[in-house]
């Protein structure tokens, strides 16, 4: 319980830093497509688990047999993944549209086509915490989603605006961040679960 309370502190104070460094140097237009693109791959990304983190979450341990528990992370990658990786295509392709007719504001369009990679990678990053949730593994996910995530965020975020990105380094500076940690997270995952891995897990121990 400590630690989740000192990695939730960490997050939230890091997500306020990139925050307050993007209000900062951004102007108020710049800021705020940033900020409509953010919302839309966090609805995208949210809509694509169809809930299987959170069953991942409470149901992973009750699965005995170690097979059971592997089909069922599996299937929530192939059904996750692939619905992220359809709706990512699809914004990129009507990003034009979407900013224009929907949000009224064509300086979204390379917003969205930037940030849209991270669709998948907001997908993996969640439903590697709800693996790691179901399996009762705390510091996989402290170190991936509340300090990887919001450090590299806050790092990969200031870095562009000193180099003088605006707001499509900041978009991508986001998206670099889920990507960055949502590989980590699923490395972990895969290499520490071994009653789920088991060939991983032994090669690790090899």
């Amino acid at each position: 319980a400590g630690l989740v309370l000192i990695g939730t502190f960490l997050q939230l104070g890091l997500s306020f830093m990139a925050k307050l460094v993007m209000a900062r140097f951004l102007e108020i237009e710049q800021y705020g497509v940033v900020t409509l693109g953010i919302i839309s791959i966090n609805i995208l990304a949210t809509v694509s688990l169809l809930g299987l983190d959170t069953g991942l979450a409470r149901y992973l341990s009750r699965y005995e047999r170690p097979d059971t528990a592997r089909s069922a992370v599996y299937f929530a990658y192939g059904i996750s993944l692939t619905i992220s990786v359809i709706f990512a295509v699809l914004v990129y392709v009507f990003s034009g549209h979407i900013s224009r007719a929907v949000f009224s504001d064509p300086a979204l369009e390379p917003i969205l086509k930037i940030m849209v990679v991270g669709i998948p990678a907001w997908t993996i990053l969640d439903l590697g915490v709800g693996i790691t949730r179901g399996r009762s593994e705390t510091l996989p996910r402290i170190y991936a989603k509340n300090v990887l995530l919001p450090l590299g965020r806050f790092i990969l975020v200031s870095v562009a605006i000193v180099l003088g990105f605006a707001e499509l380094g900041v978009a991508g500076a986001y998206v670099g961040a889920y990507v960055f940690a949502s590989i980590v997270l699923t490395n972990m995952v895969f290499r520490r679960l071994s009653p789920v891995f088991p060939s991983l897990g032994q090669r690790q121990r090899e």
